[in-house]
């Protein structure tokens, strides 16, 4: 008995261990914040559309070691929550569960000796951006490497936006650069300790908006919202659809450095910052476009309201919807003002969600636009943390998932080395590119003028460029045409060749038994003398 029973502890401790071990391991719920809660609605009305996908992509030069990227990417994923949670069904309401064992979805394709190489990696890379997620099951983050040569990859990073916002791309990257360094020297990345997960942050936005925190703040968009135009009524290419299908594109153009100049001494002087430039010019523009004088213009702000959340990865940003009035014919200098006070205003009171306010307004909802706005202002100043993996250089590329999320976005996107770089999101059904390109001329031209000459009324501020100026006075009105040497309609009918009437002696008619058309229509058409020998016929 006592030689049978000795090993009783050791196994009590090993079923003990095992157990925890499956403990620790084993899924755990939380509560979803506000913006995934509005995300997950949205999926499961319009399951796998890719509209909420962030897709980032990749050329990279240089010996790319795959196996220190993959162990990179699992020690990413393995220090951040919220790149291992998916979304459950809890009686119609989501749950976020966080897997602790879960990793990226992580593809490697060789194109090596394929002819087309790049060509065919940069298709694969956008295919990646218009895949669907499966939010139940994940993953909710995809890697994929393409192989084109030994020192030549491209790389695809598509997260879903419930776990990801643009910040959190500055993380990500900075995070695998510092890993992938490591690991492929064989050391131990020494990433700093997180102070906390997202699951923390969703815990406190719920506390925070259940007491009386955030009713001042709910007050203020009220009162800001209140008799707002429900939509912006842009002149489109095609009617609206009765729903909306999230196709989209993307323009991409440049601010020439000359205006970034004067814009930047613009702001200096007058108090303001590129973004509210930018703000009033926009307004400026779909004011010019629509002839509303009342406008919405959705912006989305980081919500990392606290230093603690600067180094998490997570949904963490936040919309605000900011009115600005063009009435009243002001200058460009009174509408950037407008547009500062709009911008403070919202500022300071950034810290109610926007699914929060729109669940507050009620707003009459309809499947062919989007509700509060329709048009949105994205001003990325994010870190600039990009993928820079020792040994290799990599080169940034446009992506894009085919969709957008309203009818019109600008993006202007601040970079540390040069000029802000533009672009137009916007509804493929509803605009055609030449469109969105003449907008983009229009907004340089209106910036143009309005910082030579901030005075000036934006009403008065001609749209048009050089090019587009003539040809709408000259080109486009050069309608004259030569007309024949006669004094009349009926002189034309019946002066011949040799000024005899039809049918006369004098007149010795076309010499090869054919008569050009005097008069046509639907119904045929009569030379000259059939119609004089007609019309005299009814003359008498």
């Amino acid at each position: 008995m006592t030689a049978q029973s000795a090993p009783e502890p050791a196994a009590k401790r090993a079923l003990l261990a095992r157990l925890l071990a499956e403990r620790a391991n084993a899924p755990r719920t939380f509560p979803v914040s506000f913006g995934q809660r509005r995300l997950w609605f949205l999926d499961r009305f319009d399951p796998g559309n890719p509209v909420y996908a962030v897709p980032v992509g990749f050329r990279v030069s240089g010996p790319l070691d795959v196996t220190a990227l993959r162990a990179a990417v699992d020690l990413v994923v393995s220090r951040h929550a919220a790149l291992r949670t998916t979304f459950a069904d809890a009686g119609g309401e989501p749950v976020a569960v966080v897997r602790p064992g879960a990793t990226a979805g992580f593809e490697v394709t060789d194109l090596g000796g394929t002819a087309d190489a790049a060509e065919e990696a940069v298709r694969l890379v956008w295919q990646e951006a218009r895949r669907p997620f499966d939010l139940a099951n994940g993953p909710l983050m995809r890697v994929r490497v393409i192989r084109v040569a030994d020192d030549e990859h491209y790389l695809s990073f598509c997260l879903h936006h419930i776990v990801c916002d643009a910040w959190s791309l500055g993380v990500l990257f900075r995070e695998l650069n510092t890993a992938y360094g490591a690991l492929r020297d064989g050391g131990t990345p020494e990433l700093p300790p997180l102070p906390a997960q997202y699951a923390d942050f969703a815990t406190w936005q719920h506390d925070r908006l259940s007491g009386p925190a955030l009713q001042a703040q709910l007050d203020y968009w009220r009162e800001h919202l209140r008799g707002a135009p429900a939509l912006l009524t842009l002149p489109t290419d095609r009617p609206r659809p009765a729903t909306r299908s999230h196709q989209g594109a993307v323009y991409y153009f440049d601010l020439p450095a000359p205006l970034l100049r004067r814009l930047e001494e613009f702001n200096r002087a007058n108090g303001v910052t590129m973004f509210m430039t930018m703000l009033a010019g926009f307004a400026g523009l779909l004011s010019r476009y629509s002839g509303q004088d009342d406008l919405v213009i959705g912006t989305p702000v980081a919500g990392r309201t606290h230093p603690d959340l600067e180094s998490m990865i997570g949904f963490f940003v936040n919309t605000l919807a900011l009115r600005v009035s063009t009435a009243g014919a002001p200058s460009f200098r009174e509408l950037v003002d407008r547009a500062r006070e709009t911008a403070l205003g919202g500022l300071s009171n950034a810290e109610v969600p926007f699914e929060k306010l729109v669940e507050e307004l009620q707003p009459e909802r309809s499947l062919g636009h989007t509700p509060v706005f329709q048009a949105q202002l994205i001003l990325q100043n994010a870190p600039a943390t990009g993928l820079a993996l020792p040994g290799t250089t990599a080169t940034s590329l446009h992506v894009d998932s085919g969709t957008t999320k309203f009818d019109l976005t600008l993006v202007v996107e601040l970079s540390g080395g040069g000029g802000p770089a533009l672009a137009f999101e916007y509804d493929s059904v509803l605009f055609d590119r030449e469109t969105v390109a003449r907008m983009g001329r229009h907004l340089i031209v209106l910036l143009e003028a309005g910082v030579t000459d901030p005075g000036r009324p934006v009403t008065e501020i001609p749209l048009l460029t050089g090019v587009e100026r003539w040809r709408s006075l000259v080109e486009w009105n050069a309608t004259a045409r030569g007309l024949p040497p006669i004094g009349s309609v009926l002189e034309l009918l019946l002066d011949g060749d040799a000024g005899g009437e039809p049918g006369s002696s004098e007149d010795p008619g076309p010499a090869d038994g054919s008569a050009p058309a005097a008069v046509s229509g639907p119904d045929g058409s009569l030379d000259r003398e059939t119609l004089v020998r007609q019309a005299d016929r009814l003359g008498r």
